[in-house]
């Protein structure tokens, strides 16, 4: 039979919520229901015999087991209301429903039955003296007041005055007798004979409570034909420790008898406990008594526990009334995951990755904690971005208008607070939920810290952590900071120890809040001022890479046998290049004067396949301290003759060449796979260096130094061959980031799953020639995670509240980068895998030093 789909509805209060018999079949609770129907059957069906004398004892306790917030409370109450209003029809629907069969002809479980069922117990709030047989006592009472007053006339007057009264007090005397209290409670001058007469020991009470039943019964239900039963439902027994061993004691000694169904709603740890503290000191093995005396209690064939919510919740989805929400039409239901992420996307621009298959950490574990996180973020104001455009960095304060900036100012507001809702609760509920005392500390100080510095922190917390020696090799080889170094310190500490992973949880929880709110701040505010301010603090957070050390175990290792003797795999991804003495030659262009040279660069594309190669490099700048490398252009003479077929420098003519190179200057340049994410983030000073360095170098080449002309000349190609007029109106469209590295969860994820895809593509490595095609792959594999989280997100953007959202998939393919890489891709091939392989790998000295690779490899 295929799985049942059960729709969970919230509710916008809290507490108990009932559900009807009709809503049981569509329930999460479904199997529970029936398990429940089927024990008051045989409960019912034991009760007979039990009359007859068929059955020597009487087993009529049904408890509902399940830990604080599984719901089974709102169970319990529900199906006492459902049995209250149950006929053989509704019983007949609900069992077809669930099991998907016919009920057997002729089986009639409550053609015949009546259930009165008592006004509910909850035995959290009975005081020290007050006594769970006399509360329920009590309730009966006020059952039969309430019955009284529905009469009318000398009928009323009859039913008030009936020998049932009596019965009432004779049983509650006989109750304070045994608690001692006769003498408080009647006083002196009853003769001796008379307090024998009345005193009663516990057995004899039970008969007498056995007696009364079924006169209650009658009298309620009007001497109806049906076969009555008496329900009393208890709630949270055992959160009483005070005396919650004692009220079951009671239930058990006072309550099984016949005509009663007795549902209890408890935890069994929380039983147990209360069991084991009773026993305490009296007895030497007091765990194994009080599990001994629970199971006699409580018959495990009479135990429904609750399920599970995460263990289920594949089959479960939110009603479609609960999320109340327009979303283009969108009339299906949700699944937890996707309701919750939702509306967390929808009030604060966190976008949680939504693809993975296992539990989302921000997803609750019970349905108390689902109802009350989903009413919280239902209760942070709606974002509305009506009006709203973002500003780029080239645009001048306050250029869109008046319109425009009210709506900024009032989106980013909302946002704000929103967002620090979001980090009181991740720094409260879900740290006090999920992490130790010191990891909590260790979340307050790094959320205290300064922005610009709390990257730093984490990666020093997860350093102390981690055992594996590559890790920290790695990271003290390389001697900086980045996003990336955080990423895979947390893949390796979360697999290396179990127990830290409910923190790492928590502090991509918190990197993504505050990355998302200083993004939105950088293409929102009013000001170019306040805009830098966001984006500065936002870079080096990120700092100069999105996967750092791990690039090398994300990409597919490099198989070069035959050159490198001592290894036969190498990495491939994030590379630290030496500083060597052969340059490293960019691209060459022909010339033959200064006018045809600048005519060979525009029809040669020599200007945007640059930029485009450079945007590899991620350490690399202009008259800046600690850049890595400049770009020289030098004429260098190459004959064409056979045997400089093969020459690095070699071109179909006899004219000399103008050679544009890398030159390293005392420290290592790095080649990164991922570098153009974080360079397409800072594109506009990207530009302005490559440009600035490119036209140095022509200018030194040509010995043109103190030509005006001729450098503006220089600097009119470069301005009208660039990729930077393209990366203007990409940004102008879609902001800066071309990967959604401000959500650090779904980067984290997406990263993760592209590391496993590449071991199963490539379990051998690659050779020289699939160097260019493997990056580019890499570069689809991104598309593909970014397009399912697209879809995991997709229609849940109303057209009215959301129309300025792009899909990650369209900022990624729109980006100049790799618009051109793709088009370009066959005239590039052979002259990337030369490049990479000669220019990159081959010059990485860590080849000499023959530095193993990390166990990490291989596994996930």
């Amino acid at each position: 039979m295929a799985e049942k789909k059960m729709i969970l509805e919230i509710e916008s209060e809290h507490g108990v919520k009932y559900e009807s018999i009709e809503e049981f079949s569509r329930s999460l609770f479904g199997d529970v229901y029936y398990n429940a129907f089927k024990m008051t059957e045989r409960v019912i069906d034991v009760n007979s015999k039990y009359e007859e004398g068929k059955h020597e004892r009487l087993y009529n306790i049904i408890s509902f087991m399940g830990e604080r917030g599984t719901g089974k409370t709102s169970v319990m109450r529900s199906f006492a209301e459902a049995l209250k209003t149950c006929d053989e029809k509704k019983y007949r629907k609900f069992f077809k429903e669930h099991t998907g069969f016919e009920m057997e002809e002729g089986y009639t479980p409550f053609l015949n039955t009546e259930f009165i069922a008592l006004e509910n117990i909850d035995a959290s709030l009975l005081e020290e003296r007050e006594d769970i047989f006399e509360v329920v006592l009590a309730k009966m009472m006020a059952k039969f007041m309430k019955a009284a007053e529905e009469k009318n006339g000398k009928e009323r007057m009859r039913f008030q005055d009936s020998d049932l009264l009596r019965e009432f007090e004779e049983i509650y005397r006989s109750k304070r007798n045994m608690n001692g209290k006769e003498q408080d409670n009647y006083g002196y001058g009853i003769s001796p004979v008379e307090l024998l007469q009345n005193l009663s020991g516990s057995l004899a009470l039970r008969d007498k409570f056995c007696k009364f039943v079924p006169d209650f019964l009658k009298a309620i239900s009007g001497n109806s034909a049906k076969e009555q039963f008496l329900v009393i439902c208890i709630d949270d027994l055992d959160i009483n420790k005070e005396n919650g061993f004692d009220m079951l004691e009671q239930i058990h000694r006072y309550f099984m008898v016949p005509r009663v169904l007795i549902y209890l709603a408890v935890s069994e740890e929380h039983l147990m406990d209360i069991c084991k503290n009773h026993f305490d000191g009296v007895y030497r093995e007091s765990e194994r008594l009080a599990r001994a005396y629970t199971d006699k209690v409580l018959p495990f064939s009479q135990r429904i526990y609750m399920p599970v919510l995460l263990a289920k919740k594949s089959g479960i989805t939110i009603g479609n009334k609960t999320i109340q929400q327009s979303r283009d039409g969108d009339k299906n239901d949700y699944t937890i995951k996707k309701a919750i992420l939702w509306k967390m996307a929808h009030r604060t621009n966190i976008l949680f990755d939504g693809c993975g298959l296992k539990t989302h950490f921000y997803e609750p574990e019970d349905i108390r904690a689902l109802t009350n996180l989903y009413c919280f973020l239902n209760s942070l104001k709606k974002l509305h971005m009506n009006n709203c455009r973002l500003y780029t960095r080239t645009e001048k304060d306050a250029e869109k208008g008046g319109e425009v900036e009210k709506a900024n100012t009032g989106f980013l507001e909302t946002l704000d607070l929103n967002i620090s809702n979001i980090l009181d609760d991740i720094c409260n509920r879900m740290a006090n939920d999920k992490l130790n005392e010191m990891q909590i500390k260790v979340l307050q100080r790094i959320y205290k810290t300064d922005p610009t510095r709390q990257g730093e922190e984490i990666l020093n917390y997860i350093e102390q952590m981690i055992d594996d020696a590559d890790f920290v090799n790695d990271l003290q080889f390389f001697k900086k900071y980045n996003i990336g170094e955080i990423f895979r310190g947390i893949y390796v500490l979360g697999r290396e120890n179990k127990e830290e992973k409910p923190m790492l949880h928590c502090i991509m929880a918190l990197a993504s809040a505050l990355m998302t709110r200083l993004y939105m701040h950088s293409l929102y505010e009013k000001t170019k001022e306040k805009r830098q301010r966001d984006y500065d603090i936002l870079q080096s957070y990120i700092s100069d890479t999105v996967v750092g050390s791990w690039g090398n175990y994300l990409s597919p290792l490099l198989n070069v046998e035959e050159l490198f003797e001592s290894h036969q795999k190498y990495e491939m991804g994030y590379i630290n290049v030496a500083n060597t003495d052969d340059d490293m030659e960019i691209t060459s262009v022909p010339d033959a004067d200064f006018d045809t040279f600048l005519k060979n660069m525009q029809e040669q594309d020599t200007v945007k396949e640059l930029e485009v190669l450079l945007m590899f490099f991620v350490n690399w700048g202009y008259g800046k301290k600690g850049t890595a490398c400049v770009l020289e252009m030098e004429k260098i003479g190459v004959p064409q003759t056979k045997e400089k077929e093969n020459a690095e420098n070699h071109f179909s003519d006899d004219t000399q060449n103008g050679v544009i190179r890398i030159k390293c200057k005392n420290e290592r340049i790095t080649f990164d796979r991922w570098g153009f994410v974080i360079n397409s983030a800072r594109y506009v000073e990207y530009f302005e260096q490559v440009h600035k360095t490119l036209c140095d170098a022509v200018v030194k080449c040509f010995h043109i130094e103190e030509e005006k002309e001729k450098i503006k000349k220089i600097e009119e190609v470069i301005t009208n061959n660039s990729l930077y007029q393209n990366y203007k109106e990409w940004e102008k469209g879609y902001g800066y980031a071309v990967i959604p590295f401000y959500n650090i969860d779904m980067l984290y994820n997406i990263e993760k799953r592209i590391k496993a895809e590449n071991e199963k593509r490539y379990p051998n490595g690659i050779g020289k020639e699939m160097i260019f095609e493997s990056i580019l792959q890499d570069y689809d594999l991104l598309e593909e995670q970014l397009n399912k989280e697209d879809d995991f997100y997709r229609d849940e953007y109303p057209k009215e509240e959301f129309s300025k959202h792009k899909t990650f998939v369209d900022i990624y393919r729109s980006c100049p980068f790799i618009q051109y890489l793709r088009e370009k891709k066959n005239s590039l091939k052979d002259r990337m895998n030369d490049f990479i392989y000669e220019k990159v790998v081959l010059a990485d000295y860590t080849r000499g030093e023959e530095r193993e690779l990390s166990s990490e490899i291989g596994e996930y």
